[in-house]
């Protein structure tokens, strides 16, 4: 099994704790009896795993150490189990985060359209964003449209406007959109007029 920079990284910081295994939530009693049960760390009942990570915030001093070993980087990870007080499900969400921010990083960033303004349909699905509490599942519903069509389109006026298309929060990209749009009598980027709506 290979290990990559990251992880070994973290193992290292892991073991120069001094005997943290005594230390961590595997700690054992004069007996060599757990104190607490091993099982619970990998138990796949949702209260078990609730206890177990309220284990590990309360009273282990390596969490931290725990929990950077346990997530790894872009290779192996611990895939089962309760590390560093965070379950198997909360650290492949953050993995899966970090991987898309590393994906965003390593792209360009789009381009804004210098004099960007929306075609019917896509105004049409900014006036329905603009409700409260609308999502782009909502919009497809209330455009009649099918929902891969909407994302595509939203994805689209996101790169037009210079944006990644989950940067934005829907409030935020409706925003933006908007205070692109040149109104009647205001001066688009390129200089000249707004035809009246």
């Amino acid at each position: 099994m290979s290990h990559n920079p990251e992880q070994l990284t973290a193992l290292i910081n892991l073991h120069r704790q001094a005997q943290w295994p005594h230390r961590a939530c595997a700690r054992t009693d004069d007996l060599g009896e757990p104190l607490v049960s091993p099982e619970l760390f990998y138990s796949a009942g949702a209260q078990d795993q609730l206890a177990a990570t309220r284990v590990c915030k309360a009273s282990c001093p390596v969490v931290a150490a725990c929990r950077d070993y346990a997530l790894g980087g872009d290779g192996w990870w611990e895939p089962d189990g309760v590390w560093g007080g965070m379950t198997a499900k909360q650290r492949e969400a953050v993995r899966r985060a970090t991987k898309r921010h590393s994906r965003q990083a390593s792209k360009p960033r789009p381009v804004a359209v210098l004099d960007w303004e929306p075609t019917k349909k896509q105004r049409d699905l900014l006036r329905v964003l603009a409700r409260k509490n609308a999502d782009l599942h909502s919009a497809s519903e209330a455009l009649g449209s099918t929902y891969a069509s909407v994302r595509w389109m939203h994805a689209r006026m996101c790169r037009d406007l210079g944006f990644f298309p989950d940067e934005l929060t829907i409030g935020q990209f409706v925003a933006a959109a908007t205070a692109k749009i040149p109104g009647p009598g205001r001066k688009r980027p390129g200089g000249r007029l707004a035809d009246a709506a």
